[in-house]
């Protein structure tokens, strides 16, 4: 029941993290000449947004597709129950068989909507791509490209930078709790 439950929350955060890279493709491919400072700066700040307020940005790129939209705020009222509900409203489900099978059922269920919601949202991003003059198979090998290099980024990195904005974290905390903490995005980890 729990790595349903870890399921669930990790594609709730892919259709998150969906939301906020095609936010930052539109911020940049509205500027003429963006630099990769550009690319930091508006990706560092669509990742301290919530993703209530995402949903409520990306409705301008919905292009009519209202079950879309329907469907966004349905992802985000379900990955907030998940969130902050999900165990206390279960508590009594989760010391029986037959209530942890429903539990597993209701976090299959969200993994559904979150991987339909997810796709939909890469169509809308390819399509918003081919609308800025960015061909298919160039947003393909973009794609690509961008994933040999965060592996290779990955591979270099030290355990203590931030997987988010890949800066060096600093050392946080005290003799009963040592943390990490990223100076840039505000990023934690636990040491």
């Amino acid at each position: 029941m729990y790595a349903r439950y870890g399921l669930a929350m990790y594609f709730a955060q892919v259709v998150e993290a969906g939301i906020k890279n095609a936010l930052v493709m539109a911020q940049l491919t509205s500027r003429e000449h963006a630099t990769m400072d550009d690319f930091d700066e508006a990706w560092t700040l669509n990742f301290k947004v919530t993703m209530g307020k995402l949903v409520h940005r990306f409705k301008l790129f919905l292009g009519g597709d209202d079950s879309l939209g329907e469907d966004l705020r349905l992802a985000l009222d379900i990955r907030n129950q998940l969130a902050h509900h999900f165990f206390w409203d279960h508590a009594v489900d989760a010391t029986t068989f037959e209530g942890r099978d429903r539990m597993i059922a209701e976090c299959m269920a969200a993994v559904d909507l979150f991987q339909d919601v997810e796709e939909r949202l890469s169509v809308v991003v390819r399509r918003y791509s081919e609308a800025v003059g960015t061909p298919p198979a160039v947003f393909v090998a973009r794609l690509d490209e961008s994933l040999d290099e965060l592996r290779s980024d990955s591979a270099r990195r030290s355990p203590n930078t931030c997987g988010r904005c890949v800066t060096s974290m600093e050392a946080a905390g005290d003799e009963r709790r040592r943390y990490w903490k990223c100076p840039k995005c505000g990023s934690i980890a636990l040491a």
